[in-house]
């Protein structure tokens, strides 16, 4: 969120508009090349956010199926469309006037935070020993801080970090930097504002290996090897059975046999870098046969495609019951996925 905010939209807005006071400047004034200058900041905050809600949709629908890279078909995927409109509208409310609120009301960062922290734990503070009591240049027995008010107008959240440290508090260091400005202009250290622990503060010294720093790193560890063992072995083609399935029909063929015919839609989504030639199978005792529009389904890189999948198996095969039975999905000689499917009993 802060990524997006600090190193996109609001860079985005500075180059049409200026910085924070001139906007103000120029909304209370009606300044000339106003409306124009806002009219390119918003056309490029909709590409922008247009290009985070394709990545959102195209998880579900492959990249294949949008315009101009950034809007997604409607014909082909209607449902798709609500999901790009409604992810489209949260992120551009959010990143044009929702903002820092974000973090201060929804995100559970301060929160967690809050539990997983202790006293030798680096944190953004303010040192009180050094900074107060507080004064203008030139006054004496004054501590280093002016009172400038600099590291409360910069921070997102609208904390004051001489407050101590609070569940708002995101670290960003906008305030490190902001107080660090000022004291080399006064010719003073910097650090009056810096990433130090509670004990420091006290007059102690940070304790760097603990219990709580040896368990942070097992845990942290043993989750990497969990998501890497997850990557090397995900299935490159993944089978979602969709819902709307027609019921099951009888009826002879040109044989004579009486044969059921069953109706599964079916979503293919490919998550590799190659194309993949899908075939289809069932257990050869069954006597089933497959119908599909093309023997062959050839999925592109990264594509999603839904089919329909037509099974026709002998009525002497059910036995007055459902059959449930596996359906081997394909994809070259190294990747097979086995779907779960029942075989409805007219």
């Amino acid at each position: 969120h802060n990524i997006f905010l600090e190193l996109v939209y609001r860079p985005l807005e500075a180059l049409f508009e200026g910085p924070a006071h001139r906007r103000a400047l120029h909304d209370r004034n009606g300044s000339p090349g106003l409306w124009w200058r806002k009219g390119l900041k918003w056309t490029t905050w909709i590409v922008v956010t247009a290009a985070l809600a394709n990545s959102m949709t195209a998880i579900f629908t492959g990249t294949a199926d949008f315009h101009w890279g950034l809007i997604v078909n409607p014909v082909n995927h209607p449902g798709a469309v609500i999901l790009f409109a409604v992810f489209f509208g949260l992120v551009l409310i959010n990143f044009a006037w929702f903002r820092e609120q974000m973090c201060t009301i929804f995100c559970p960062y301060g929160r967690l935070q809050s539990v997983m922290l202790d006293p030798h734990s680096l944190v953004v503070a303010y040192d009180p020993r050094r900074g107060e009591p507080r004064g203008k240049p030139g006054r004496i027995n004054t501590g280093d801080c002016v009172d400038c008010g600099l590291c409360v107008k910069v921070c997102p959240t609208g904390i004051d970090i001489r407050n101590g440290n609070q569940m708002e508090c995101i670290h960003c260091a906008a305030c490190v930097d902001a107080c660090d400005t000022v004291m080399i202009k006064l010719d003073r250290p910097v650090g009056l504002i810096a990433y130090r622990s509670e004990s420091e503060l006290a007059g102690g010294k940070r304790q760097v290996v603990r219990p709580r720093t040896v368990l942070y790193g097992v845990v942290l560890v043993a989750l990497l090897g969990v998501i890497g063992w997850s990557l090397a072995h995900r299935d490159v083609l993944i089978i979602t059975q969709l819902r709307s399935s027609p019921p099951a029909v009888a009826f002879v063929d040109e044989a004579g046999t009486e044969q059921v015919r069953q109706v599964h839609p079916l979503k293919l989504t490919n998550r590799s870098d190659e194309p993949l030639t899908v075939t289809m199978s069932l257990p050869p005792d069954l006597g089933a046969r497959i119908r599909l529009a093309d023997e062959r389904i050839v999925l592109a890189p990264g594509q999603a495609t839904e089919i329909t999948v037509i099974i026709d198996v002998p009525k002497s095969r059910f036995a007055g019951k459902d059959l449930r039975v596996d359906l081997v999905v394909s994809a070259g000689q190294d990747q097979h996925s086995t779907l779960p499917i029942t075989l409805h009993c007219p």
